[in-house]
């Protein structure tokens, strides 16, 4: 393997880590850094003109699987602030009326 696929291999992964309905956040983050790693290794030189295209394709598939995780990153932090939300309510209601049976 060489960077080039290390790099899409990785981003596959924090797409897939993203959508995952439990994500591991320190993985997420491992992840996210070992990538960030390897296309600051990999741009670090020029690049060919003959792998000029594969570069600009890796930057591409990268830019859009980041967006997808990007976006369902959004989607749960919304839902885990919807759930809390809930839970805070619910605390509410449960803490008056046990204050109103202790009345």
């Amino acid at each position: 393997m060489d960077l080039h696929d290390d790099i899409l291999r990785l981003s596959h992964s924090i797409a897939e880590l993203a959508g995952s309905d439990e994500v591991e956040v320190e993985q997420l983050e491992q992840v996210i850094h070992d990538r960030d790693r390897l296309i600051r290794d990999y741009f670090a030189v020029p690049i060919p003109a003959e792998s000029q295209g594969r570069a600009v394709d890796l930057i591409r598939t990268v830019l859009d699987l980041d967006a997808t995780s990007s976006h369902r990153m959004r989607d749960l932090q919304h839902r885990i602030g919807e759930e809390l939300g809930f839970m805070r309510r619910s605390h509410k209601a449960a803490g008056a009326y046990s204050a109103t049976e202790q009345d």
